[in-house]
């Protein structure tokens, strides 16, 4: 099977881009969607006092998750070991995997999500780090595992993605007729023009087409 990427360093540049182009709309969404679990569930199962420790633990996290790498090693640690059962040690184990990601250190990044795969007690954080999971495994070229992971059930609203995903590991299996239908169906699915996507689906047809 080849690869499309010829260095770690093009694998860690294509999962930068596909994080910025697709990572914070599908974290907001989570959170947003947290937002009813933090005002309820979570007050519920924890003391006041835990809670704002928790939630002020997390900010922190998020300001210095772009400058300092040990420090949101740290404070991740800190959440899993003080608020594992909080939506924010997930979501801060989220940030780290990204950072490990853009890294390119794709084995920590994949420990990182399946971590939150195992530990999160909200469906969509664990539907988000599967997404992810499946884009980091795809840069480390397990594909077969990939492609499971993308076989798990997701919501509707998740089909453009998985299914664009679906057709870049096809591509690096060389297995282009299957690409293309994948991108097919992220097309129809996707609720916005997303000329990237269609620009990789033409460029693999015109390639089997020998022009």
């Amino acid at each position: 099977m080849n690869s499309v990427y010829s260095t770690d360093e093009e694998k860690a540049e294509a999962i930068r881009e596909w994080w910025k182009k697709y990572g914070a709309s599908v974290t907001a969404g989570v959170v947003l969607g947290l937002a009813g679990i933090v005002g309820w569930k979570f007050w519920v199962d924890y003391r006041e006092g835990r809670a704002e420790t928790a939630s002020d633990t997390y900010i922190a996290l998020t300001r210095a998750a772009e400058r300092d790498a040990e420090t949101v090693q740290r404070q991740v640690d800190q959440l899993r070991q003080d608020h594992a059962r909080s939506p924010y040690a997930a979501l801060g184990a989220l940030d780290l995997a990204r950072q490990k990601g853009e890294a390119g250190d794709f084995a920590a990044a994949a420990a990182e999500l399946r971590w939150v795969r195992d530990n999160a007690r909200q469906d969509e954080v664990r539907r988000v780090a599967t997404l992810r999971l499946a884009r980091v495994l795809a840069a480390m070229e397990q594909y077969d595992e990939a492609l499971r992971l993308l076989g798990e059930s997701f919501a509707p609203t998740y089909t453009a993605l998985v299914e664009e995903l679906r057709g870049d590991i096809h591509r690096a299996q060389g297995r282009a007729d299957e690409a293309l239908a994948a991108y097919d169906r992220a097309l129809q699915a996707t609720t916005e023009n997303n000329e990237y996507l269609r620009l990789k689906r033409d460029e693999l047809q015109a390639r089997g087409n020998g022009r």
